[in-house]
Parts: structure tokens; sequence; C-alpha cells
């Protein structure tokens, strides 16, 4: 009898995108409320960066008690685990939160079928092309 592989089941519960102001959010934290956001002007920053940092990369900070409001709400949506991306076109994060776990039987076998049925018509695909490539060298 073959052994069944084991599976983890990964299902996609909530997205939360921050939104854009995260820097805004930070000026006013340490500058008032008084710091002009229309002006559309950032203050100058100075960087020191602790001597065991090693990784650099498009990064924005965010407020740690914003974060923890976020994992807060994905884990009352039934959420275990989260990605955690940079938005690549504006000052945002993307957290996808996912609850993961081992798979059920029934899981397994839709996603069994569903690979077959793809090979299947990867195999029919491939049978057509070759017919094809026969009649078009006739």
């Amino acid at each position: 009898m073959k052994e069944i592989k084991k599976f983890i089941t990964l299902l996609y519960k909530k997205e939360i995108e921050t939104n854009d102001s995260i820097n805004w959010d930070c000026f006013y934290d340490i500058l008032g409320k008084d710091f002009d956001k229309k002006e559309d002007v950032y203050p100058e920053e100075i960087t020191i960066y602790g001597k065991n940092m090693s990784w650099c990369g498009d990064v924005d900070h965010i407020k740690i008690d914003n974060v923890i409001k976020i994992l807060d709400k994905l884990k009352k949506s039934g959420c275990n685990y989260v990605e955690i991306m940079h938005h690549c076109d504006h000052n945002s994060y993307v957290f996808n939160g996912l609850e993961v776990k081992e798979s059920t039987s029934k899981e397994i076998e839709d996603e069994l079928l569903k690979r077959k049925k793809r090979e299947e018509k990867l195999r029919r695909i491939e049978e057509l092309e070759k017919e094809i490539k026969k009649i078009s060298l006739e």
C-alpha cells in the first residue's frame, strides 16, 4: 500500500493593507499634530544603524502598536500565520492572514484529483501539439 504524503493547507483568510500615511503617522507622533502634511515636505532624516544591522531594502517604518492591532485583527479572524509584504508601489504594508493546518483527507483528495486533471490536460495538449505539427508538415 502506497504511503500518503503529509500535506498542510494554507487558507488565506484576510488581507489588511496599511494606509499610505505610515511615514506621516511617524512624523506626527514625533513632531506633533502641527506638522503640515499639506505642504508635502518630508523632514530630513538622520539614520544611524546599529552595529548588528546587516540588511537594507525597501522599507518604511510603522508603529509597533499599529502592527499589533493588525495582528490582533488577523488572529480574531482565525489566522495563525501572517505574511507581511512591503507594497512596491507606495508607502504601505500588506498583511495576509492565513490559517495553516494539517490537511484533511477531503482536502488531500481534492488536491490530488485537481493535479491529476491538470496532468491529463497537459498530456492532451502535448498530443494535440504533436498532431498539429504532423499535419502542418504534410
